[in-house]
């Protein structure tokens, strides 16, 4: 069968007849190697649209991490902003505490010495001390 086949390609094509067997050989399989050709194109060209289908994602990808990445970065210099603020607010606060702490203490002290003064004890207290 294989026979019969050779024998109707070098019948429709005699001018093949005059060539080497080897290079007839050649001729008749070139259809073949242009039909294996054109579905490799065709394979390679649905091959580079996927990866253009791809690349079209991960560029979306990149933007949307790039935006995000924009937007948490300012995110992050307002909370240190604010951080600071309250860092400011919070010392202020402290000193005013301890001036608070300082005026009570004195306070406390000057009604010490007023109600000691008043019942006699803050001389007594002080001359044992003294001893």
């Amino acid at each position: 069968m294989e026979n019969s086949d050779s024998d109707e390609q070098e019948k429709k094509r005699p001018h093949l007849n005059s060539l080497s067997p080897t290079m007839a050989h050649a001729i008749i399989q070139l259809p073949k190697i242009d039909d294996m050709m054109e579905r490799e194109v065709k394979n390679l060209r649905e091959a580079i649209d996927i990866l253009h289908v791809k690349q079209k994602e991960y560029a979306d990808v990149i933007r949307t991490y790039l935006s995000s990445q924009s937007t948490d970065q300012s995110e992050i210099s307002r909370i240190t902003g604010e951080l600071d603020d309250s860092m400011t607010e919070l010392e202020e606060s402290r000193g005013k505490l301890v001036n608070l702490k300082m005026q009570k203490e004195v306070a406390s002290g000057m009604h010490n010495l007023t109600s000691g003064a008043v019942n006699g004890t803050y001389h007594l207290k002080n001359q044992q001390k003294g001893q």
